[in-house]
């Protein structure tokens, strides 16, 4: 029943169907706290909130924000919500099957408090990533459930992509956002490292902030030779051991988990002056050698190992679906390296082997500061919209 006599009416997301006609009433007079096995999640403002939250077995959310249309200030019995802790989690799974991919966002949504924000797949990579938060406990669910189905759904023996993997889900990062830290994602990264690799039987690797080992602080170490490499190297070499799990890979291969700071991923799409996409397909091999070659040239120039950009990672990729050249991106810190600075470099050098910049692409979201005024102008940014701005969902 609601209390028509406090200043805040708490309302848990099974009572939200029942005492809908009542709720209605008190939203212009109070604040409409709602609440997930007694922990505040939400404060409602208006009915199209309201309309925007739905009860499943439980509890499941539905197109709302995780911190509802806006926690700070607000007062639950005189204790803030300003408090409410935020993570992020940005994991890769090694496939771009949409009816995979369905069954991992479902298991992510089955976990009370885990919100997704963003999702896309890659058919060249042959990879999906997915963009969530929640708190600590909901992440940690979250990411275990998506892993159990992911492992289950994919045979990463069988697998084929042009971005380097070790397993079906290849990656978990955590990220704190909002009232949280690193030396916590580091905690949560382990705890989960744990539990994938003693319930599912999957190797996992620490890396980032949560390495144990200083070679496995760099993902691309953890990675080095694919899966391939990793299946017979993990047996016997001691360097590649995984932190947790048994030493042997199978069909769902191996995880590396680890806290990180924001990383944004980032994608340059090229082709060449003097052909038309008609003629672009009937390339002689030797001349379509040569385009790979120079792209690849210019993904190494970017990097810092060559005097390049630092806190980038790039490679340099043939798109056969899109038939097009790219340069895949990790930015790992953009106050140091950013995105405007690196796209007007590659326009530049990509003059030089007679390819020009077509578009470019945001994987996942970005910080509003990361990105220049006119991101569809500037950077030729395609399908860019609000929503990939990281704060519009916080």
């Amino acid at each position: 029943m609601i209390n028509s006599n406090s200043k805040d009416i708490i309302i848990g997301f099974t009572e939200l169907r029942s005492e809908f006609p009542q709720i209605k009433k008190y939203l212009k007079t109070k604040n409409i706290i709602l609440t997930n096995r007694g922990t505040p999640f939400a404060i409602i403002k208006n009915y199209q909130e309201i309309k925007s939250y739905r009860c499943s077995d439980g509890a499941s959310l539905n197109g709302a924000s995780l911190s509802g249309a806006s926690l700070s200030g607000a007062s639950l019995n005189g204790a803030s919500l300003h408090h409410t802790k935020i993570i992020e989690s940005v994991p890769n799974f090694s496939t771009s099957d949409p009816k995979i991919l369905k069954e991992i966002i479902k298991a992510i949504e089955k976990t009370p408090t885990a919100k997704i924000l963003d999702y896309s797949s890659d058919e060249d990579h042959n990879r999906s990533v997915i963009t969530l938060i929640g708190n600590s406990k909901s992440i940690v669910e979250a990411m275990f459930n998506a892993t159990k189905i992911a492992g289950k759904l994919i045979n990463i023996e069988k697998h084929q992509g042009l971005h380097p993997f070790i397993g079906a889900t290849d990656v978990i990062p955590l990220v704190p956002l909002k009232n949280s830290t690193f030396a916590e994602c580091k905690k949560l990264s382990e705890k989960l490292a744990k539990k994938i690799a003693k319930e599912l039987k999957i190797p996992t690797y620490l890396y980032e902030k949560s390495a144990k080992k200083p070679q496995n602080k760099n993902l691309a170490n953890i990675r080095k030779g694919r899966y391939e490499t990793l299946k017979q190297e993990i047996k016997t070499n001691k360097k590649r051991f995984p932190d947790f799990g048994p030493k042997k890979l199978n069909k769902a291969g191996a995880t590396a988990i680890g806290a990180r700071k924001i990383l944004i991923a980032f994608n340059v799409n090229l082709k060449s002056l003097n052909r038309t996409n008609a003629l672009f397909t009937r390339r002689s091999f030797n001349e379509e050698e040569q385009y790979v070659s120079s792209i690849k040239q210019i993904a190494k120039t970017l990097r810092p190992s060559n005097n390049g950009f630092p806190a980038l990672k790039a490679l340099g990729l043939y798109l056969k679906s899109k038939k097009c050249y790219q340069i895949s991106m990790n930015f790992t810190d953009f106050k140091k390296t950013n995105l405007k600075q690196v796209f007007d470099f590659i326009k530049k050098e990509a003059k030089k082997y007679n390819l020009q910049i077509t578009e470019s692409e945001l994987i996942g979201l970005a910080p509003k500061d990361a990105l220049p005024k006119n991101p569809r102008k500037t950077l030729l940014l395609k399908d860019f919209n609000e929503k990939k701005i990281l704060e519009n969902h916080l």
